[in-house]
C-alpha cells in the first residue's frame, strides 16, 4: 500500500480543523473571492479551464477550479508588483477533493515575464526570475483549509502572482481555491514577526529642532537601533544621526522632510528587520524667508531619468543628495529640464537654487 504523502514546502502555515470565510484586508489582488468572469485574472499555462463553482463550503465561496489535464498544467495569473527584499504575507483557502492516487501539486508563486509553467514546476529558474511562495504535494484528498504563511521576503522584482495545478501523468485532481489574500508587510527585509514601529515627534525653537523618538518593537527581547536623515543636505555630515533623540539646526525657515529608520536587533546584536517613517518639519518664517519651496515644483515625481522644474523663479542650479547625505548630482542649469544620471530607486533631496532663493524638494526615483 502506497504511503500517503503530504509535503508543505515553505511550511509556514497551520492546517485548522474548522474554517470559515476570511476577509482580505489591504489585498494586493483584484478580488479576494472568485466571481463569474475571473475579474483581474488571466490564463497561465497550456489549458484554459476557467471554471467557477457557485456555493459555500467552509471558506470556499464561489470558488475557482483548477482542473487536471493529461500531462499538462493549468493555472491563472494576475499582475502584482513584488519588490526585491520587501516582505509579503499570503493566506488562501483550498481543497483537493480526490487525488486519483497520483501525485497532485498546488503552487503559488511570483514570477517575471516569460517564466513558463514548465520552468516553475521543474524549478529551472533563478531567484530573480521566480519564487515559490507556497507549494502543496499530496497523493490523498485534503479537506477544506484556510492557510496563512508567516512573512516571506521577495527574492526579486516580480510582476505576476500565479496559481498552478500540476498534473503528473494522466491522473490528477480538481483543486479548489478561494479567498487568496496577499498583502505587503511593512518590514523591508529579514522579517520574522519582529517588525519595529518607528515614530517620532518634534519641537522647533527658531531653527533648532529637537526630535522625540517613540519607536517600539516586538517581541520585547529585541532592542532598537536608529538612523536619522534630517532632510538638510547642505549640512553635510550633520544631516544624519544615530542618536535616540537628536537635535538638528536647520539653515532657515521652510519645510524639510526628516526620516527615521528603526532597526530591530536581536540579543546577539544581529539586525533582524528595519522600517522607516518620514515627517515634514516646518520651520516658521521670521523676517524674510529665502526658502521658496512652496512655489517650486518638480515633475514628474516619482521620476525615472528626467525632471522639469516649474515655478515663478528661474532655476539656476540643482544638487541631488541621497538618504546617506551623498551628493549624486550638482550642476548649473541652462533651462528648466534636468537629465538625471542613472540612480538607484529611493528618496532623494533636490536643493534648487533660483533667482529668488533656494527650494528644497523631496524627489522619488522609481524605475
Amino acid at each position: 500500500m502506497k504511503k500517503p504523502l503530504l509535503f508543505i514546502l515553505l511550511a509556514l502555515f497551520a492546517i485548522n480543523a474548522e474554517v470559515s470565510a476570511q476577509p482580505c484586508p489591504t489585498n494586493l489582488l483584484t478580488n479576494s473571492t472568485f466571481s463569474s468572469g475571473l475579474t483581474g485574472w488571466s490564463q497561465y499555462g497550456t489549458v484554459n479551464s476557467s471554471v467557477v463553482l457557485s456555493g459555500t463550503n467552509g471558506c470556499l465561496n464561489n470558488y475557482y477550479i483548477l482542473q487536471p489535464t493529461n500531462n499538462s498544467n493549468t493555472g491563472i495569473k494576475q499582475p502584482v508588483t513584488f519588490k526585491k527584499d520587501s516582505c509579503y504575507n499570503l493566506c488562501y483557502c483550498f481543497e483537493i477533493p480526490n487525488s486519483g492516487g497520483a501525485s497532485c501539486q498546488l503552487i503559488f508563486a511570483a514570477i517575471t515575464p516569460g517564466v513558463t509553467v514548465a520552468q516553475l514546476v521543474a524549478g529551472t529558474f533563478t531567484p530573480a526570475q521566480a519564487q515559490i511562495i507556497s507549494q502543496v504535494n499530496t497523493t490523498t484528498p485534503i479537506a477544506v483549509n484556510y492557510n496563512c504563511l508567516t512573512t516571506i521576503t521577495a527574492s526579486g522584482n516580480f510582476t505576476d502572482f500565479v496559481v498552478v495545478n500540476q498534473t503528473v501523468g494522466s491522473f490528477g485532481s480538481d483543486i479548489y481555491v478561494d479567498n487568496i489574500c496577499l498583502k505587503r508587510d511593512t518590514c523591508q527585509f529579514n522579517c520574522n514577526n519582529t517588525n519595529p514601529v518607528p515614530f517620532f515627534s518634534y519641537t522647533a525653537v527658531g531653527n533648532v529642532v529637537t526630535f522625540t523618538n517613540t519607536s517600539t518593537v516586538t517581541p520585547p527581547f529585541m532592542s532598537l537601533g536608529y538612523s536619522w536623515n534630517f532632510g538638510d543636505p547642505g549640512s553635510g555630515a550633520n544631516d544624519t544621526s544615530t542618536a535616540v533623540n537628536p537635535t538638528h539646526t536647520y539653515p532657515g525657515p521652510g519645510t524639510y522632510t526628516a526620516c527615521l529608520n528603526a532597526t530591530a536587533i536581536d540579543p546577539n546584536t544581529i539586525p533582524i528587520c528595519i522600517d522607516s517613517i518620514c515627517l515634514d518639519i516646518v520651520i516658521p518664517a521670521v523676517g524674510i524667508d529665502e526658502n521658496i519651496s512652496s512655489s517650486v515644483g518638480i515633475y514628474p515625481n516619482p521620476a525615472t531619468n528626467m525632471i522639469t522644474i516649474k515655478g515663478e523663479a528661474k532655476p539656476e542650479r540643482i544638487m541631488l543628495v541621497n538618504m546617506y547625505g551623498q551628493t549624486v548630482l550638482n550642476e548649473r542649469l541652462q533651462g528648466s529640464t534636468v537629465q538625471l544620471p542613472e540612480l538607484p530607486v529611493g528618496i532623494y533631496w533636490a536643493v534648487i537654487e533660483t533667482s529668488k532663493g533656494r527650494a528644497i524638494k523631496k524627489l522619488v526615483i522609481n524605475h
